[in-house]
């Protein structure tokens, strides 16, 4: 996944890329004090002013399959917060759906959240 464009500001659509050592496709998961929740963290987006990264969120805290995935700024807020679920699934905290690609790999497809099933386009590889 990358964030598009390189960047981070709020609302940057995270999307399916192809895997590299881009700037914008690391990320790393960083636990929630206090819960059994992660946030998923882009370590290094290429910003044109203030601090770098930024952290996968739910569009406006909505909770509705189909809500878009974008990058936010990190405020440990529930539609940031992810547990890692059966099958590979990456579950939101607020919304208790998956992290999806909708469009199955196409690059370029925003994420966004859908009921979990065992499904490839619901899997990630985790660390």
């Amino acid at each position: 996944m990358a964030a598009r464009h390189g960047g981070i500001a709020a609302g940057t659509p995270v999307q399916i890329a192809r895997c590299s050592t881009a700037r914008s496709r690391q990320w790393q998961l960083s636990d929630e004090p206090g819960n059994r929740a992660v946030v998923i963290e882009l370590v290094k987006a290429v910003r044109r002013s203030g601090p770098e990264g930024g952290c996968v969120t739910v569009r406006h805290g909505h909770t509705a399959s189909g809500s878009k995935v974008a990058g936010e700024r990190c405020s440990s807020t529930r539609s940031q917060q992810w547990t890692i679920g059966r099958h590979g699934h990456l579950v939101g905290v607020k919304s208790g759906k998956c992290l999806t690609d909708p469009g199955a790999g196409p690059a370029g497809t925003q994420l966004e959240i859908a009921h979990c099933r065992p499904r490839h386009r619901q899997h990630w590889a985790l660390p």
